[in-house]
């Protein structure tokens, strides 16, 4: 598989509206996935548009609704993919880093989270913030990612 094809946000991500319309994520240009007046999110989580979608990805085909990823990449800049594969990458890596020091307080835990997923992203910090800064509602595991963000945003202006 081509990884620069892949696209994680369709397992970590869904974006929600004020009108209750759910997307894989805030750039996505296709039709909604699913809406919560009428289905829960677990439902439009599991239904056969994010499986086509997740599909698709695995097959190293991008779906039609990518459009605006595909074209802000094509020109030179940081898609939303992009940027959601770079900080997944450093949510992984500080969460490793977590994991050996497991004798840290909670507040030590976040800190130590924000250092290591710093160092992972120091190089590339300023285009992950600029591409994160439009995304949208989260899921659950997607508001842990942004939450690990958010710490590594801290700690690398602290670097």
């Amino acid at each position: 598989m081509n990884k620069d094809n892949f696209c994680v946000v369709p397992w970590i991500h869904l974006n929600t509206e004020p009108n209750g319309r759910v997307k894989p994520c805030c750039a996505y240009l296709g039709e909604e996935f699913g809406n919560l007046k009428n289905d829960t999110l677990e439902e439009i989580w599991n239904n056969h548009y994010m499986k086509s979608m997740r599909s698709s990805f695995l097959k190293n085909e991008i779906p039609n609704g990518c459009s605006t990823c595909t074209k802000k990449e094509s020109s030179g800049g940081v898609s939303y993919r992009m940027a959601a594969a770079r900080a997944t990458a450093a949510w992984a890596a500080a969460r490793a880093a977590v994991a050996r020091e497991a004798a840290v307080t909670t507040a030590g835990a976040a800190w130590a989270a924000a250092r290591a997923a710093a160092r992972v992203t120091a190089a590339r910090a300023e285009e992950v913030r600029a591409a994160a800064a439009s995304a949208a509602a989260v899921t659950t595991a997607g508001a842990a990612w942004m939450a690990a963000r958010s710490a590594a945003r801290s700690a690398a202006a602290r670097v």
